[in-house]
């Protein structure tokens, strides 16, 4: 856990105190609080889910790695589920500034990456800038999303009041439902390798309905866990998620640093008519210079 974490959860009462290091210690956290911990948190503090919300959001933004701007943002959603998902900022010195991570698009493709299939809330330290409003429009929840800030809530459709979304481009899935891409049919045969094949599924559920090019990401730390990265396609085209940036933040997100990577794999179709390999593998150097990405072509 982050000292900056720690400090922060060292204001609570003892009870809390010793129930959020337990989370947040844990050898296998992964960036969420289970629907039974939250209900544990809001008894403990007599609290609502969205004010625990906006005490956690301060938790997650120690989580943010700005060195560009040192602007440190933290968001969490809440899953239909009644899981909390965490997100933070990340920037990355020596690349472009379209690399930039917003808080907002990491706890959501975090919630996504643990298969959740709706948000209800989210909560951030700011309020969300155009693109982070933009990348909520492509979610089946958007008409009904909440905005939790310090001192206000939104719904969505009030700070983006003439909207340009799926719905224009006559899209009818939605970001976070579940897809199936087809790619696992004869995914047996492509490796036997757990890493290829765990980037293969992130590729099968990847959300690419406007070039259905579809694109996944796995990493292998040092100890031996495995993130995964699903690309992620958006109505205005140039604000989608790499698959790498998605990967590279859960791992953020679960208390790891981005040195702890040893292996990283890409795949996709061999027909996609849009790559992530480049832009994944300028930003696996970025963040790690000594690790390769290996790409895996499937039919």
């Amino acid at each position: 856990m982050a000292l900056q974490c720690e400090d922060i959860i060292n204001i609570y009462p003892f009870d809390v105190k010793e129930k959020l290091v337990k989370i947040f210690n844990s050898s296998d956290f992964a960036g969420m609080i289970v629907h039974d911990d939250v209900g544990e948190l809001v008894e403990l503090l007599e609290i609502s889910e969205e004010q625990l919300m906006q005490e956690l959001v301060y938790i997650a933004q120690q989580y943010a790695i700005p060195p560009i701007s040192n602007f440190r943002v933290g968001a969490v959603v809440r899953g239909e589920s009644g899981n909390f998902y965490f997100g933070a900022n990340l920037e990355f010195p020596g690349e472009t500034l379209a690399f930039t991570l917003h808080a907002e698009q990491a706890a959501i493709v975090n919630a996504m990456t643990h298969d959740e299939r709706k948000i209800t809330t989210i909560a951030t330290t700011y309020i969300p800038c155009c693109l982070c409003r933009q990348f909520m429009l492509e979610l089946e929840s958007a008409e009904r999303l909440k905005i939790v800030l310090p001192d206000i809530v939104y719904s969505l459709l009030n700070i983006v009041p003439h909207s340009f979304g799926p719905v224009d481009l006559k899209i009818n899935v939605r970001l976070m439902q579940k897809m199936d891409n087809s790619l696992l049919k004869n995914g047996i045969n492509y490796s036997n390798d757990e890493l290829v094949l765990e980037a293969l599924s992130a590729a099968n559920k990847s959300y690419a309905p406007y070039s259905k090019s579809y694109s996944g990401v796995a990493l292998l730390t040092k100890d031996d866990r495995i993130f995964t990265g699903r690309y992620a396609e958006n109505a205005a085209f140039n604000i989608s998620m790499n698959p790498m940036m998605a990967a590279i933040s859960n791992l953020n997100m679960s208390n790891l640093n981005f040195k702890d990577i040893s292996r990283a794999v890409i795949v996709e179709p061999k027909n996609n008519t849009v790559s992530q390999i480049k832009s994944a593998g300028n930003l696996l150097y970025v963040v790690n210079p000594n690790v390769d990405l290996e790409i895996v072509k499937v039919n």
